[in-house]
């Protein structure tokens, strides 16, 4: 939080669900394999044994990047907030954010906002980068939506 970032994106989406809900099924590092296909796979690093400010986590996506990050902020229902710690061959920096906002104690509006820092060359193309990253944000939405209001019974939603 301390960084200043060059760049920027986020994507919403509102969900027929109460924000607790959302927050437990989204955050859950054995549900979100089922619901997030981007990623292949996700675990603590040695020393964090549950998601909580300043647990470390890695994360391995379908292309076989991996990203270690530590969350800065463990706010249930509220959000939650990410840095990179490790090295990036895209970012110099990253920081991820999800905010949960309660609409009416039955809808939710989860938004991710992502801010970064680019490496050379990525840092010579960012308005490309950025839009990748935008469209993997609303996949990443969508793809919980879906889990959560269509392919789940046990949300009463299905």
């Amino acid at each position: 939080m301390s960084n200043t970032y060059a760049h920027s994106v986020s994507a919403s989406r509102i969900f027929p669900v109460d924000r607790a809900l959302l927050f437990a099924t989204s955050q859950d590092m054995e549900l979100r394999p089922e619901w997030d296909t981007q990623i292949e796979s996700l675990g603590f690093m040695p020393g964090s044994r549950r998601l909580e400010a300043q647990a470390q986590v890695v994360v391995v996506d379908k292309a076989g990047g991996r990203s270690e990050t530590r969350y800065l902020r463990y706010d249930i229902p509220v959000g939650i907030t990410v840095i990179q710690t490790d090295t990036s061959r895209f970012f110099s920096a990253f920081e991820g954010r999800w905010d949960y906002e309660d609409l009416d104690g039955q809808n939710t509006r989860l938004t991710l906002c992502y801010s970064y820092n680019l490496r050379f060359p990525y840092s010579l193309v960012p308005a490309l980068v950025t839009g990748k990253i935008k469209k993997k944000l609303e996949a990443k939405l969508g793809l919980l939506f879906d889990f959560m209001v269509e392919e789940n019974p046990e949300t009463g939603l299905a």
